[in-house]
């Protein structure tokens, strides 16, 4: 099996253009933030009743990734990424992006934490408790030395060169290209849910 999984390649339907068009001009617009609240307290009981059934505690975060890996599962396209202009590339796997922390051990400073950024794939096929047991294990993983992402093989010193670009030669490099690539996108990303 390849990096990416299988897929589904769809024309991209010609009335959405517009579409496009319009949320391009928005985002040269002011944006107002905003907060909405979830009622998770099902979730919450499901979750207090496990560990009083198994002794074994599972992350709000890991059931939280199974319900929305359930739900694109269950609703492809909500997923979907363009591949150019005319086509869109279905995935069956849900891979989710998400960041964990890290303890990284400074010589000079002691212990800080680190944001790294972590790929749960094929979080669809996975059940909380694997969710739950993948995201502590990247928690818990040694790191390499200047690494950038869990789990990743990266080259250091790509990584260290790309960082050091001007911005508009980064987006030349590598962001242009990612938003007609899908495959490109999802190998190191996931779909970024």
């Amino acid at each position: 099996m390849n990096d990416i999984g299988t897929y589904e390649e769809l024309e991209f339907p010609i009335f959405r253009v517009p579409t496009i068009d319009t949320l391009d001009q928005g985002l040269k617009k002011h944006h107002v933030p905003f907060l909405f609240e979830v009622d998770v307290t099902e979730g919450r009981k499901y979750l207090h009743e496990f560990k009083a059934k198994t002794g074994e505690g599972i992350s709000f975060t890991g059931w939280i990734m199974k319900c929305i890996a359930q739900a694109v599962n269950d609703h492809k396209h909500i997923h979907a990424l363009r591949k150019g202009h005319r086509k869109l590339i279905l995935f069956d796997d849900v891979d989710i992006s998400i960041v964990v922390e890290r303890f990284v051990v400074q010589s000079d400073r002691g212990a800080e934490t680190l944001p790294m950024p972590y790929v749960v794939r094929k979080a669809n096929e996975k059940s909380v408790r694997e969710i739950h047991n993948e995201i502590r294990g990247a928690q818990e993983a040694p790191l390499e030395k200047n690494e950038v992402q869990i789990g990743a093989q990266s080259n250091v010193h790509a990584a260290r060169l790309f960082a050091m670009m001007p911005r508009f030669a980064r987006d030349l490099i590598l962001w242009r290209r990612l938003a007609n690539d899908p495959f490109l996108v999802k190998k190191p990303w996931g779909q970024s849910l």
